[in-house]
C-alpha cells in the first residue's frame, strides 16, 4: 500500500484542499513504486499547476492546429537502407517555442 499525507494546517487549511493535497502526495507515493510514503510539499503543487496549464494549452493548440507532422527516416546503421519512418509530431508554442 501507498500513502500520501498532508498536514492541517500547515498544508491546507479547509477540508477540501486538504484531500486534495494529500491526493497528490499519494501520487507521488504510487510514482516512488508500491509500498512507500510521500508527504505534500509545494513541488507537487507546482507540478500540479503546470500540468493543468499544460492541458489548457495543449487543448487551444489542437483548437488552433498548432502541431506539426514531420517524417524521420529509420536508417540501418550496417547497411544504410531505409527501413521504415516514424511520424514525429512537434507542437509550435507561442511562448516555449517548438515542443517535441
Amino acid at each position: 500500500a501507498s500513502a500520501g499525507v498532508a498536514v492541517y494546517p500547515i498544508d491546507a487549511d479547509n477540508a477540501q484542499d486538504l484531500l486534495v493535497h494529500a491526493d497528490l502526495a499519494l501520487h507521488a507515493a504510487k510514482k516512488q513504486g508500491g509500498g512507500s510514503l510521500s508527504f505534500f510539499s509545494e513541488a507537487l503543487r507546482h507540478e500540479l499547476d503546470y500540468r493543468k496549464r499544460l492541458e489548457h494549452d495543449i487543448r487551444i493548440a489542437i483548437a488552433q492546429k498548432a502541431f506539426q507532422v514531420y517524417f524521420q527516416p529509420q536508417v540501418s546503421l550496417s547497411n544504410g537502407t531505409i527501413g521504415g519512418i516514424e511520424a514525429l509530431v512537434r507542437w509550435r508554442h507561442a511562448e516555449r517555442g517548438m515542443i517535441a
